[in-house]
C-alpha cells in the first residue's frame, strides 16, 4: 500500500505587494504615457496635478515621476521634495511648514538654515530676518526665501510633490498661489509643484482660486491598467515564484488562464490585481498541489471585500445609500456586461439614468468614460453591491465568477422588475474585448 504525500511547499516568498507605493524597475509596470505626458509638462514649465481613486496607483505614479526626473542615478541635478497632507493642515502657514520640513533644518547653536534634497542638493544659508521669521512661526516667508533666493543657484530643477492633497487642498492652494505669485515676479523658473490626491480635490482648489488653472497642465485622471500591462505584473510575479532558485529543478505551475482570470477580475484595478495575486500564492502555500490555479482563489473576494479593501467599500456604500444612488448603480449593472470588467454602453446607460446620476457616478470615481460609454474603475464595487442589495451570498458570487467569470443570478427576474420599460440593445452590452484599455 503507497501513503499519500503530500506535495512539499515551494519557496514561496509572496511577490504581490498590496497597498505599497512602487517605482522601481520590476515593480512598477506601464503608465509609459502618463510618466511621458508629466515629464513634457514639467519640463515645459508647466505645474501637474494626478487624480484618481483610492488605490489606483497615484502615489507609484507619481514616485516614478521623481525617479525618471531625476535621472535615476545620474548626474543631473534635478532635485524633489516630496511631502504628504494630512487633516492636522489648518492654514497657509501649516502648509508651507509640511514642505519646509521636508529638507530645511535649523541648527540649534548656529541658526543656520540647511537644506537638503536628497544626494544632489545640500547647502547652508544665513538668514536673520529668516531666523525671526521661523521662531514667530511665519513658514511661508521662510519657504519663499529659500525658494526665492537660494534653491535656484544649486538646482536646475526642483519638484515640490505633494500627495494626499485632498486631506487638505484649501491650505495647499493658498501657499502654491503666494509662491507661484513671487516666483512669477523674481522670474525664478526652476521650481515645479506635483499634486496628487483622491476625487475632485482640484475641483476644490480651483473653487478656492481660479487662477491657478492657468499654470497647471491638463490634469491626468489615473485609469486601470491596460491588460497587457496587467499580464505583464502577474506573470512576471509569478515567473519570480517558480524561478526562485530555493525551489531546484522544480517548477511552480501556472497557466495563461489564471492570468488572464486575475486581470478580469481586478478590471486591472492595480491594488485590486495585488491582493488576487497575494491570496493567491498565500493558497498555495497554505495547501499545495503544485499548481497555481482558480481553486487557490476560493475565498479571497470575501477577504478583498470585507477586510483587506472594507474600509474603502464600507464608507463607500454608506454613501451610495445615504445619496440614494444605491438602487441607480444596480440598475447600471444590470443594463451592463456580463462579465468583468464592467462596461455600460452610453445609449444603454443614458436609457437607465438621467444624466446627472451618470455625471455624480463618475464624480466620485465609480464610473470612468471609456469606449464610447462607461467603465467600472473597480470590479469589486460590483461584487459588494450585490451582496448588500440582493443579499445574496458572496460565496455563490465568487464561484461563478471563478467558474464562469460572468455575473449571473437571478438576472431575468431583476429585468422584469426594473428593465421593461428600458428597450436595451442585448448586442451592445456584451463584455469587451481584449483590448478594452481605456480611451
Amino acid at each position: 500500500m503507497i501513503a499519500d504525500v503530500k506535495p512539499r511547499k515551494f519557496f514561496m516568498h509572496n511577490p504581490f505587494r498590496p497597498g505599497e507605493i512602487v517605482s522601481l524597475p520590476g515593480e512598477f509596470f506601464g503608465r509609459d504615457e502618463e510618466i511621458r505626458a508629466l515629464t513634457r509638462s514639467v519640463k515645459q514649465g508647466r505645474h501637474v496635478a494626478v487624480a484618481g481613486p483610492i488605490g489606483i496607483g497615484k502615489s507609484s505614479l507619481v514616485s516614478r515621476l521623481r525617479l525618471e526626473l531625476e535621472g535615476f542615478a545620474t548626474g543631473d541635478r534635478c532635485g524633489s521634495v516630496l511631502t504628504v497632507g494630512h487633516k492636522g493642515i489648518a492654514s497657509i502657514d501649516d502648509a508651507a511648514h509640511l514642505v519646509l520640513s521636508e529638507f530645511v533644518t535649523v541648527d540649534g547653536e548656529t541658526e543656520e538654515f540647511s537644506v537638503n534634497v536628497g544626494s544632489k542638493i545640500g547647502f547652508r544659508f544665513s538668514s536673520k530676518v529668516a531666523r525671526e521669521y521661523f521662531k514667530e512661526g511665519r513658514h511661508l516667508a521662510v519657504l519663499q526665501e529659500v525658494l526665492l533666493k537660494h534653491a535656484p543657484e544649486h538646482t536646475d530643477l526642483l519638484l515640490i510633490i505633494v500627495d494626499e492633497v485632498d486631506k487638505c487642498s484649501i491650505p495647499i492652494t493658498q501657499m502654491f498661489r503666494a509662491i507661484l505669485t513671487k516666483l512669477q515676479f523674481e522670474e525664478v523658473k526652476n521650481i515645479r509643484f506635483v499634486f496628487a490626491g483622491v476625487g475632485s480635490y482640484l475641483q476644490d482648489m480651483m473653487k478656492e482660486d481660479q487662477g491657478i488653472g492657468r499654470f497647471l497642465a491638463k490634469p491626468l485622471s489615473v485609469n486601470p491598467l491596460p491588460p497587457d500591462d496587467a499580464e505583464d505584473l502577474i506573470s512576471t510575479k509569478l515567473e519570480q515564484i517558480s524561478d526562485a532558485p530555493e525551489n531546484g529543478d522544480r517548477k511552480l505551475e501556472f497557466s495563461a488562464s489564471i492570468i488572464r482570470r486575475l486581470v478580469e477580475l481586478s478590471g486591472g484595478h492595480p491594488q485590486v490585481l495585488q491582493y488576487l495575486g497575494y491570496h493567491l500564492v498565500e493558497q498555495e502555500f497554505e495547501d499545495p498541489d503544485g499548481v497555481l490555479s482558480v481553486r487557490d482563489l476560493i475565498g479571497s473576494f470575501r477577504r478583498i471585500c470585507y477586510e483587506d479593501r472594507g474600509y474603502i467599500y464600507d464608507p463607500l456604500i454608506h454613501k451610495l445609500r445615504q445619496e440614494g444612488m444605491l438602487e441607480s448603480l444596480k440598475v447600471l449593472f444590470y443594463a451592463g456586461s456580463r462579465s468583468p470588467p464592467t462596461y455600460i454602453s452610453r445609449d444603454d446607460a443614458i436609457n437607465v439614468c438621467d444624466a446627472g446620476t451618470l455625471e455624480w457616478f463618475v464624480d466620485n470615481d465609480i464610473f470612468i468614460l471609456a469606449h464610447n460609454g462607461y467603465r467600472l474603475v473597480d470590479e469589486f464595487i460590483r461584487v459588494r453591491v450585490l451582496t448588500e442589495v440582493e443579499d445574496e451570498s458572496i460565496v455563490s458570487i465568487e464561484g461563478r465568477l471563478l467558474l464562469n467569470g460572468a455575473y449571473v443570478s437571478e438576472e431575468q427576474q431583476f429585468k422584469d422588475d426594473y428593465l421593461d420599460d428600458y428597450p436595451i440593445d442585448s448586442d451592445s452590452s456584451e463584455p469587451l474585448d481584449d483590448d478594452w484599455d481605456d480611451e
